[in-house]
């Protein structure tokens, strides 16, 4: 990807990361669903305009700026190849964000995705 910035720089200053956290699962009418987050294809790499990290201090970083009542975050889609920014409001009633997600390179996230929705097994 070219010149990545380093280790908890800001997206705004630096451009783009070489990290970020995978959605893998949006929960229906959830907060990361309200806020447009697509589940295999968005890639968090960005919180509150600092860039996601390699090591634990991303997550730290998520769980501090959860404590905000809303975060900006920083998504790259890896089906448009785009950078967009979003605003995600935590719940403040207790209930879950409604986010799974890992953190992965995203020097290695590939342009091809496959997304199997059905498969049919021949009848003998």
């Amino acid at each position: 990807m070219g010149n990545t910035p380093s280790q908890g720089t800001s997206t705004a200053e630096t451009g783009f990361p070489s990290h970020g956290y995978h959605v893998l699962r949006v929960e229906g009418r959830s907060a990361a669903a309200a806020a447009g987050l697509e589940a295999w294809f968005d890639y968090i790499v960005g919180v509150d305009g600092t860039a996601t990290a390699k090591e634990a201090d991303a997550a730290l970083a998520f769980a501090v700026g959860a404590a905000t009542a809303t975060l900006t975050l920083d998504v790259w889609s890896a089906k448009t190849r785009q950078l967009r920014s979003i605003q995600l409001a935590v719940p403040d009633d207790g209930s879950q964000v409604g986010l799974t997600a890992r953190m992965c390179a995203l020097d290695r996230s590939d342009p091809r995705v496959w997304r199997i929705l059905d498969v049919r097994l021949p009848r003998d």
